[in-house]
């Protein structure tokens, strides 16, 4: 069963399928620059896609979800219906990424803890 929201949502970063393998440490130090978790009002909210598994994954914005994770707070989510995820080929191309993702033992966005890469 499709796992669909309307509107925004407060959840749990760690509750949040991923599609990346690994973060970049120049793009979390950039975030963790401006995030403020007294201040989610101000966040825009993340990208989430079920794609069959019934499972809300994040499509975009990784780096701002393990940082909400990091410090201990819900972040808001809407659901993605971008022509870019919907259609034929970015289905195929996320569950993809999600099947690498699983392959590595990935699952949310905690996982990527030891996965964040230094731009030398």
């Amino acid at each position: 069963m499709e796992n669909t929201i309307k509107g925004i949502r407060w959840i749990e970063p760690a509750d949040l399928g991923v599609s990346q393998l690994y973060l970049s440490e120049a793009k979390l130090k950039n975030i963790e620059k401006w995030f403020d978790p007294k201040h989610m009002d101000r966040f825009e909210p993340l990208p989430v896609h079920d794609f069959g598994d019934g499972r809300l994954t994040l499509t975009d914005g990784h780096t701002r979800a393990f940082t909400a994770y990091r410090q201990g707070v819900k972040a808001p989510v809407f659901y993605d219906t971008d022509e870019l995820v919907t259609g034929e080929i970015g289905q195929q191309l996320y569950r993809n990424d999600i099947i690498w993702c699983r392959r590595f033992h990935i699952g949310s966005v905690a996982d990527l803890e030891g996965r964040i890469l230094s731009a030398g």
